[in-house]
């Protein structure tokens, strides 16, 4: 019935209507316990009724990532989680590495990193573990505008993204849902050291940058030829995934595809030859 009221109806007035009898819904943040592991125990805070906050609930929000470092032994390894959000995957994370590891994680959203900080504080056992960073990663040192929105709970804020990236939609869908622009710094990987004090070289990296994927990877060459990190990225576009695909393939890296979106996007693995 939705639909064919949609196709009766001109834009302006459905879109009129649909403002009018819509109630956009109400969000309740709380603490919630995890019960499973390796992460039970954690505290996240969260509306457990959200889209998706329920598959994080049920085990079921991003499985195919953490079944792959399930074979891998990470105790004491450094992970790179790029694209951050509000740090479930760093939870995770660290603690697959343990107390002796270490995750550095990259948001450049305030109102994410400002959760994040929240829910690891709150969580005493990987507290020291996690180091946030709030930054864009890209392929070079500066500032950017940078598209976000502040809502949280309905999954928006997961969907920032720099000026520069290759998005899924065009520019014009995100400001019809409220995406606003900010300034946000920019640092390539492989200035990490310079610009962050971040000594240590990463064994894995996780990216997911809403397009930008190629372009992190440009900035983080010389970390990728000289310690051969295994990388989990999300595919936003065809271009990205040709980018991603080429320049991965010049330094000796092997590609498979861990899981496909109906929407386009797709989860990759890339690990060297050698792996």
């Amino acid at each position: 019935m939705k639909k064919f009221i949609k196709n009766i109806t001109p834009p302006i007035i459905y879109a009129l209507l649909k403002k009018i009898l819509v109630k956009p819904k109400i969000f309740s943040p709380k603490w919630n316990t995890i019960t499973y592991k390796p992460i039970d125990g954690i505290q996240i805070f969260f509306d457990p009724a959200g889209p998706w906050q329920k598959t994080i609930i049920n085990n079921t929000y991003d499985t195919f990532f953490f079944e792959r470092l399930n074979s891998e032994k990470l105790q004491g390894k450094v992970i790179f989680d790029i694209g951050a959000h509000i740090g479930f995957h760093s939870l995770y994370f660290a603690r697959l590495v343990g107390p002796k590891g270490k995750i550095c994680a990259f948001e450049p959203n305030p109102k994410n990193v400002e959760r994040f900080k929240l829910i690891r504080d709150k969580n005493n056992d990987i507290r020291d573990t996690i180091h946030i960073f709030d930054i864009a990663v890209s392929n070079v040192l500066g500032a950017e505008k940078f598209s976000m929105s502040e809502n949280i709970e309905s999954g928006r804020s997961s969907g920032g993204f720099i000026d520069t990236a290759d998005t899924m939609w065009e520019r014009g869908v995100f400001k019809q849902k409220g995406f606003s622009e900010i300034k946000v710094k920019t640092i390539p990987v492989d200035l990490f050291k310079e610009e962050l004090e971040i000594l240590e070289a990463p064994d894995i990296i996780k990216i997911d940058v809403e397009g930008a994927e190629s372009l992190v990877l440009l900035g983080a060459k010389n970390t990728l030829m000289a310690k051969k990190p295994i990388l989990l990225l999300e595919i936003h576009s065809m271009l990205n995934m040709f980018n991603v695909v080429s320049f991965l393939s010049s330094l000796s890296y092997e590609l498979k595809i861990l899981k496909e979106e109906k929407d386009g996007r797709c989860f990759i693995e890339a690990h060297p030859k050698n792996i």
